[in-house]
Parts: C-alpha cells; sequence; structure tokens
C-alpha cells in the first residue's frame, strides 16, 4: 500500500474573533488604518488590524492607528495590543 499524504488545501475562513486580556471578545476594527500603531507614521504595512498583529507579532501599540493620536501609558499597559481601540467611523454593535 502506498502512504496517504493529504494536500494542502486553501480554505477561505470567516475573519478570526479575537480576545483580549480581559477574556472579551473583539472583531471590531475593520476601518483601514491611517498611522502606524508603533511609531505614528502614516500608511502602515498591513493596514488592517488583524493583519498588522499576525504581521508584527506581540508589539505595543503606542498610537491610535486611525487617528494618529498617541495613547495615555494607562491605555498602553493594560491594553498592549490595542484590542479596544474603536475606529472613529466604526460603528458600536451589542455583543450576541
Amino acid at each position: 500500500m502506498k502512504p496517504y499524504h493529504a494536500k494542502a488545501l486553501t480554505v477561505a475562513r470567516a475573519p478570526k474573533v479575537e480576545k483580549t486580556s480581559c477574556g472579551q471578545k473583539t472583531n471590531r476594527q475593520h476601518s483601514v488604518m491611517l498611522f502606524d500603531p508603533q511609531t505614528g507614521e502614516p500608511y502602515p504595512y498591513p493596514s488592517e488590524a488583524t493583519q498588522y498583529r499576525v504581521w508584527h507579532g506581540l508589539t505595543a501599540w503606542l498610537f491610535n492607528p486611525w487617528t494618529g493620536s498617541r495613547r495615555m501609558a494607562g491605555d498602553v499597559g493594560s491594553d498592549v495590543q490595542g484590542f479596544l481601540i474603536l475606529p472613529p467611523e466604526e460603528p458600536v454593535y451589542a455583543d450576541q
């Protein structure tokens, strides 16, 4: 018998629901980021919050990526990767 080798499949998946350090589910940062959350420079790569976290790993978000303003030290300390930052024009929905 020949050994069975599974072929790699590319499957489209729903957006990953991330959890904050508090255990809250978040998936509300769909707007394109305008500023780099680490440096505050315009035009970050990648420019979607979820992809940015995957690409750059566990880095502190010192700037608000939608306004470019610097985050307060207490906010960075309690939410290092910016999961709780709400883009200014993003709608707010009740949790289900």
